[in-house]
C-alpha cells in the first residue's frame, strides 16, 4: 500500500488540506460575523468565548474517535467508516454557520464543525504512523505541511473573494462542505484498505480515563505534547485576534487600496487576508524544506531553529502599528511555522508509545492542538480589559505572550531522548 512518491503523500494527506482550509476560512469569517452582532469593546471576549467551548470538547474528541476506530473493526477497515461521517457532519456544521444570525446559532454550529472534525480526523491522523516507514515520515509530513499552507492560500483568496463580491456566508461555508467531499474521495483512493497486517484485539480495551491518557505516561510523549501545546496556544492568540488588532489598531493598510480603508470590518478582514496569504506562501517553502531536513538533520533540530525563528518574528509584530512592517514579519514567522508543521508531526509518529492504539495516541496529541483554545476566552477578555485602560495594550501583551510560547516550546522539544 505505501508508495514513496510525492501523489500518494499528496492523496493520503488530502483530508488534511480540507481541514486546514475549513479552520482558517472560517476563523477569518466568523470574527467577521460576530463583530456586526456584538459592540466594540465585547468582541474579543465574544469570540474567544466560542472558541473555548468548542475546545473544550476537542481535548477528548479525537482521542476518543481514535479509540472507537482502534477498537472497532468493520468490513471497510478501521478509518474509513470515521473520516465519511466526519466529512458528512461537517457539511451540516457548514450549513448551521452559514445561516447563523445570533450568538447562540453561531455557537452551536462552531461546536458541532469542531465535533465532525475530531470524528473525522482523531482515525484520520492514525494512517501516516500505520502507513509510512519511520526514515520516511519527515517527507510525508512535509508534503502534509505543504498542503496545509496551499489551502490556507487557497482559503484566503475565497475570503478576498467573497468580501469584495459580497457574497453571503453560506456560500463560502458550502465551498468548505464541498471541499471535505472532495478530499474525502481522494483519501478513499489511496488506502484500498486501511487495515495493517497485525490482527485486532479479541477483547477490546476497556475505555477509562486512565487508558485514554495512558500515553502520557511516556516521558518523551509527554514532552512533544506539551511543546505541541506551547506552539499552538501562541498560533491561535495571533490568528483568533490579529483581524481585530488590524481593525484596532493598524487601521489603515498602505501598500492595499486605499478604498479597503473606508470599511474598518471589511478592510482588516481583507488585510488580514494578505498577511496569511504571505505567511502561507512562505510556510510551504519552509514545510518543504524543513520535512527534508527533519529526514537528514533530525526532527528535534529543526523544530528548535523553527521555533526561534517564530520567536524572533513575533517579538517585534507586538509593538508594530503600521502594516508594511507586519507583512515582512509574516514572511519570516511563515518559513518557522512552516518548518515546525513539517517536522512535529513525524516526530510524535517517532514517540508514540504504542502500535496498537495508535489512532487514540494520536488523538491525545491532537488535543495539545485544541485544548489551547479553550485559554483564548481568557486571553480575549484580557486584551479587552486591558484595552480598556490602554488602547491597543491588550493586543502587545497578547502577542508578547505569543512569542513566549514558541520560545519555550522550541526549548522544550530539546528534552525529547531520541535513539
Amino acid at each position: 500500500m505505501f508508495q514513496n512518491r510525492f501523489g500518494w503523500y499528496a492523496r493520503i494527506s488530502a483530508y488534511w488540506f480540507a481541514t486546514s482550509f475549513k479552520w482558517f476560512l472560517a476563523l477569518l469569517l466568523l470574527p467577521a460575523k460576530v463583530n456586526s452582532i456584538m459592540p466594540q469593546g465585547e468582541q474579543n471576549s465574544t469570540w474567544g468565548m466560542i472558541l473555548a467551548i468548542g475546545a473544550l470538547e476537542a481535548t477528548v474528541g479525537p482521542a476518543l474517535m481514535g479509540w472507537l476506530s482502534d477498537q472497532m473493526p468493520t468490513r471497510w477497515g478501521r478509518r474509513k467508516p470515521w473520516i465519511v461521517l466526519g466529512a458528512l457532519m461537517t457539511c451540516i456544521a457548514c450549513i448551521v454557520l452559514g445561516v447563523a444570525q445570533t450568538v447562540p446559532m453561531l455557537i452551536v454550529g462552531y461546536f458541532l464543525l469542531q465535533v465532525s472534525d475530531d470524528v473525522a480526523t482523531g482515525p484520520y491522523s492514525a494512517l501516516i504512523p500505520e502507513l509510512v516507514p519511520s526514515e520516511n515520515r519527515g517527507r510525508a509530513s512535509g508534503v502534509l505541511g505543504m498542503l496545509n499552507y496551499s489551502a490556507q492560500v487557497i482559503a484566503a483568496v475565497f475570503a478576498m473573494g467573497g468580501t469584495l463580491l459580497k457574497l453571503d456566508l453560506s456560500v463560502l461555508f458550502g465551498i468548505i462542505g464541498f471541499l471535505h467531499l472532495i478530499c474525502l474521495s481522494l483519501v478513499m483512493g489511496a488506502i484500498r484498505s486501511d487495515d495493517i497486517s497485525r490482527p485486532f484485539r479479541k477483547v477490546p480495551t476497556a475505555l477509562t480515563l486512565e487508558s485514554i491518557y495512558a500515553p502520557l505516561r511516556s516521558r518523551n510523549f509527554r514532552i512533544v505534547w506539551l511543546m505541541r501545546f506551547l506552539v499552538a496556544f501562541g498560533f491561535y492568540i495571533i490568528t483568533a485576534f490579529g483581524q481585530n488588532f488590524l481593525k484596532d489598531v493598524v487601521r489603515v493598510y498602505p501598500p492595499l487600496p486605499a478604498s479597503w480603508n473606508a470599511d474598518p470590518k471589511g478592510g482588516a478582514l481583507l488585510a488580514a487576508v494578505v498577511v496569511i496569504v504571505l505567511l502561507s506562501l512562505t510556510g510551504i517553502v519552509g514545510a518543504v524544506i524543513g520535512g527534508r531536513l527533519a529526514d537528514q538533520l533530525g526532527r528535534t533540530r529543526v523544530i528548535q531553529t523553527a521555533g526561534w525563528i517564530m520567536f524572533a518574528s513575533i517579538m517585534p509584530f507586538a509593538f508594530a502599528q503600521t502594516f508594511l512592517p507586519i507583512l515582512g514579519l509574516a514572511l519570516v514567522f511563515g518559513v518557522g511555522y512552516g518548518a515546525f508543521t513539517s517536522a512535529d508531526w513525524a516526530l510524535v509518529a517517532d514517540v508514540l508509545p504504542s502500535q496498537d492504539d495508535i489512532a487514540k495516541d494520536m488523538g491525545i496529541w491532537q488535543s495539545s492542538i485544541a485544548l489551547p483554545q479553550v485559554f483564548n476566552g481568557l486571553v480575549g477578555a484580557q486584551i479587552d480589559g486591558i484595552n480598556r485602560h490602554s488602547a491597543g495594550l491588550g493586543y502587545t501583551v497578547a502577542f508578547m505572550l505569543a512569542a513566549i510560547l514558541f520560545l519555550a516550546g522550541s526549548w522544550l522539544v530539546g528534552l525529547v531522548q531520541t535513539r
